[in-house]
């Protein structure tokens, strides 16, 4: 792999912003992508000659009072298989040039809410997070792509002299999607998708002491 890279990074508002943006261009050669062979479903690896990924980032944090701070990020990606295999086309039927890399998704965005205040002796932060992905085909062939993921997590800690206590809820909404997907068609033996679940919604409470 060969990694190029510029970014830039910039304060604002008396300091009370930050971006950072950053641009890059991944030249991988012989990438290892994971498959099942079409019919008789046995797992294999293959070397992707030539493929690319060029990309942009932007981060940023903004301090809006001593108490409430914003941050967010954008990332968009494109990816592109450059050079195929004589191998990968004799075992699956196809060589895949041009089709982009699986499992990368080509937008994502996130977006976080931070307030903090103090109640006498105990400090309380309340954090929500919002994320979204989208454009991600789940194998080298591209027949079908994963609808875009919605998440959203929840934080609510209270520090206490000695004590932490917080509460939280990961995927607070429930939100049903795929982390694995296994296509009918291509890398399937049978007509029905093999798949893996994302985590479900999680809620529970953490207690900590520091000594």
């Amino acid at each position: 792999l060969w990694n190029y890279e510029v970014g830039a990074k910039g304060d604002f508002l008396n300091s009370r912003a930050r971006v950072n943006v950053a641009a890059f261009y991944m030249d991988y050669t012989d990438r290892q992508e994971y498959v099942i062979r079409p019919l008789s479903g046995a797992q294999a690896l293959f070397n992707v000659p030539e493929s690319e990924v060029l990309g942009v980032d932007i981060e940023g944090v903004i301090l809006l009072s001593e108490n409430l701070e914003i941050s967010f990020g954008i990332g968009l990606l494109d990816s592109k298989i450059n050079k195929a295999s004589s191998e990968m086309a004799n075992s699956l039927g196809d060589d895949f040039k041009g089709n982009k890399l699986p499992y990368i998704s080509d937008q994502s965005y996130n977006l976080g809410i931070q307030y903090y205040r103090q109640f006498g002796v105990t400090d309380v932060t309340v954090r929500l997070d919002y994320s979204r992905k989208e454009g991600m085909y789940w194998s080298l062939a591209n027949y079908e792509d994963q609808a875009p993921v919605e998440l959203t997590n929840l934080r609510i800690r209270a520090e206490y002299r000695n004590f932490d206590f917080t509460f939280f809820a990961e995927n607070l909404f429930d939100e049903e999607y795929h982390t694995e997907v296994s296509v009918p068609g291509f890398g399937a033996i049978s007509n029905v998708p093999g798949a893996f679940p994302g985590k479900p919604r999680e809620v529970g409470v953490e207690v900590g002491y520091r000594f």
